[in-house]
Formats: structure tokens, sequence, C-alpha cells
């Protein structure tokens, strides 16, 4: 997937994008029996470079309802993302070069995107907003 353009494509082929924009794609997961999470996947482009980057976010909370450092704790072993501030939204992130990604390299940071985000969520805010 060189670009954004064939990520979109594939993202539509394999997913059902809940919203789009022409730079942001958001998708509904299902977790489990009764929980959700949105992921965003946003393009993005390193400053003064023209190669596009997918960077997978999904939230977990308003910042202002969440200890940061009951966050970090819970963060400091994960593999994939990092916590950042959206807004008022504390969010987990994951960015990815498109120039020479394989599905598997999408895939699987989407899906523990996806996961740990829904689990900080219950953990951290306790409850399903997001």
């Amino acid at each position: 997937m060189p670009n954004w353009i064939q990520l979109q494509d594939y993202v539509h082929a394999n997913y059902k994008v809940d919203d789009e924009t022409p730079t942001m794609m958001r998708l509904l997961f299902k977790v489990g029996a009764v929980r959700s999470q949105y992921v965003f996947i946003w393009k993005q482009q390193l400053q003064g470079d023209s190669e596009d980057w997918a960077q997978i976010e999904s939230p977990i909370g308003p910042i202002a309802n969440i200890d940061l450092t009951a966050a970090l704790d819970a963060t400091s072993n994960i593999i994939v993302g990092g916590l950042a501030q959206t807004s008022d939204m504390l969010v987990l992130r994951h960015t990815v070069p498109l120039s020479d990604l394989a599905a598997s390299e999408f895939e699987k940071p989407l899906q523990l995107i996806v996961s740990t985000a829904d689990e900080l969520e219950s953990v951290l805010v306790g409850g399903d907003t997001y």
C-alpha cells in the first residue's frame, strides 16, 4: 500500500467505514459481546516530505477524567502505540509509513490499537463511550 488511496481501498474492502473525509476514516469495532471501540485512521505526512503515512488512533477518554499516572503505568509494557492528546481526549496512537507497507504491517497494529484502547478505556474510565 504505497499511498493513502490504496490504503483507503484496502480499508473499504475489509471493513465498514463509519465516517470519512479526504484525510480520515472512522471505523467502529465490536469488542466482545457488549463493547465497541472507535478507531480513526488519518493521512499524515512528515514535514517537508511527500511520503504518505497512516496514523491509527483510538480514543480512551477525556483527559480531565483520567489519572494520567495510571494511564502511563498501564501502557508501560505495550509494544504498539503510545499515549497522545487530541483536543481534550487521551488517545492511543500508532503511525506507519505507507510506501512499502504490507497488509499484515497494518492489520496487526490496527487490531492491537483497538483491543488496547478498549481495555484502557474500561480500566481508566470505567465505561464504554468510545
